[in-house]
C-alpha cells in the first residue's frame, strides 16, 4: 500500500519567499499601527452600525485577512508539485493549502477580538 506523507522540511519556505513574506508583514503591520493610532486619537472612522471598538476590530481583522491571503499566495508559489502536501491539496485528497500553511505555522486563520484591542 502506498500513500502520501510529508515532513517539516517540505513546509520550509525558500529565502526569497521568506523575504517577500516579511515585506508583506511589515506593510500590513504599518497599516495596523495606523489603525491603532487612529483608534487611540479618536480619529478612526466609525463604520455604520458599529461601535468604535467594533470598527477597530473590523479594520484590524481585515488587515490580518489580507496578510494571511497574501502570505498564502507567496507560499503557494514557492511550493512545487514535488511537495506531497501540495499534491494532496490540489488533488482534493486532504485539506486545503490554508490548512497546510497553518500546519507549518505560516499563518493563523483568525484572531480573538480580545487580541486586537490596543
Amino acid at each position: 500500500m502506498r500513500g502520501f506523507s510529508y515532513t517539516y522540511d517540505q513546509l520550509v519556505l525558500s529565502p526569497r519567499a521568506r523575504s517577500r513574506m516579511a515585506k508583506t508583514m511589515d506593510r500590513i503591520q504599518k497599516k495596523i499601527d495606523e489603525h491603532i493610532e487612529n483608534y487611540r486619537n479618536g480619529t478612526l472612522p466609525r463604520l455604520p452600525g458599529q461601535t468604535m471598538e467594533e470598527s477597530f476590530e473590523i479594520y484590524v481583522m481585515h488587515e490580518l485577512a489580507v496578510a494571511r491571503d497574501e502570505s498564502g499566495k507567496i507560499a503557494d508559489e514557492d511550493f512545487t508539485l514535488e511537495n506531497a502536501g501540495i499534491v494532496m491539496t490540489r488533488a482534493g485528497a486532504r485539506g486545503s493549502s490554508l490548512k497546510h500553511r497553518s500546519n507549518g505555522r505560516l499563518c493563523r486563520s483568525t484572531v480573538s477580538p480580545r487580541q486586537t484591542y490596543p
